[in-house]
């Protein structure tokens, strides 16, 4: 056949899509040397829309904590372009932690937000909890850190850096197994 489309043969048995597989298009597939290349679509599960839904909870909790800077800057006067003031009072030093404690939540949040979005079309249910303990911890991180006494930022800090550590590992683990190296395994 060499590359031209054949019509899949009628009496081939068809299971039914696994949780998270892909799925044939339609019924053609292209023959090849070491085996047919099957046209395939993705399947989103319903429950994605919880992962949809934690994604803009983090958008709300990022857009929160730069209310929380924007006040904390207008408190102390400091103008823009400045980032971080440079004197020590007890005010120029909350203002420094609020801005950083937004700072670190922002260079975070992408790569937790990519882990969960694509960990959630396998296991929605999973990267939505991870995801919404995630952004929880980050507003306890923010909040203790926005104190200006940087011990209070530790139950936050170590319960957001947990559950990052806990996504980062079922992402490669789900990865794995949808590439089809691990046997599945219902979660």
């Amino acid at each position: 056949m060499n590359g031209r489309l054949s019509k899949v043969s009628p009496r081939l048995p068809v299971a039914p899509p696994r949780f998270g597989a892909t799925v044939p298009s339609h019924r053609f597939v292209r023959q090849t040397r070491s085996r047919p290349v099957v046209a395939s679509a993705l399947v989103v599960p319903p429950e994605y829309g919880y992962v949809v839904a934690t994604v803009g909870f983090g958008v709300a909790v990022c857009q929160w904590m730069m209310f929380g800077v924007v006040k904390a800057r207008v408190a102390i006067g400091l103008k823009y372009p400045a980032m971080f003031a440079e004197g020590d009072s007890e005010e120029e030093k909350k203002y420094n932690c609020t801005q950083r404690a937004h700072q670190n939540t922002l260079e975070n949040a992408p790569m937790f937000t990519v882990m969960i979005a694509v960990l959630g079309l396998v296991r929605p249910i999973v990267a939505s909890t991870l995801g919404t303990v995630y952004f929880l911890a980050r507003i306890v991180y923010f909040l203790g850190y926005s104190s200006g006494d940087i011990q209070k930022r530790t139950p936050g800090s170590l319960l957001s850096f947990f559950t990052l550590i806990g996504t980062m590992a079922f992402s490669i683990f789900t990865g794995i197994q949808v590439a089809g190296s691990i046997a599945p395994v219902a979660v």
